[in-house]
């Protein structure tokens, strides 16, 4: 049907020029559509990135707080297997030793650490065990060595985060 043949609305409505520019408006509407759709895509990303690397630097902060509380109380244990509080050495040292093989498991260490880091920790339990009940197997110096060794890898867990949080917080001022 032709425009100019049209006398009523509906012919008008329906004509060939109507629709051809209802079409041309509808094309141009998806393709605007699709753009508004790209860039909502791309801002997402953008966002889930921040998200992401935002999610990372509260996961180092609190991994760092978390082995410094572990060495912390890793040195009260010291004091206390020093000053023959074993009792309290060994309330202390019991929910460490959850959080010490937590952690080492996130780190992903190979087989052979992770079960030199559990007899570590076993041979700890076992000298404060000992002390507590006035064993002859009981020896200060081994107890006192034996808990360097752990404080030790504690430390070289914590200053591996530190370095990480430094160098995310120096990529951040850059």
């Amino acid at each position: 049907m032709n425009f100019a043949s049209c006398k009523q609305f509906s012919c008008y409505a329906l004509s060939n020029e109507t629709l051809g520019i209802l079409a041309w408006i509808g094309f141009l509407l998806t393709i605007v559509g699709f753009g508004i759709t790209i860039f909502q895509i791309l801002k997402l990303k953008s966002a889930s990135h921040h998200i992401k690397s935002a999610i990372n630097k509260i996961s180092t902060h609190v991994d760092s707080v978390n082995l410094a509380y572990l060495s912390a109380q890793m040195n009260t244990i010291t004091h206390l297997v020093q000053n023959r509080d074993y009792n309290l050495a060994q309330i202390t040292f019991t929910p460490l030793k959850r959080s010490i093989r937590l952690h080492a498991n996130s780190k992903g260490l190979q087989s052979d650490d992770l079960d030199a880091l559990h007899r570590t920790i076993g041979k700890i339990d076992k000298q404060i065990e000992w002390g507590k009940n006035g064993h002859a197997k009981f020896n200060q110096l081994t107890a006192n060595r034996l808990i360097d060794e752990l404080l030790s890898q504690l430390t070289t867990w914590e200053s591996s985060v530190s370095d990480k949080n430094r160098k995310e917080i120096q990529i951040e001022d850059a």
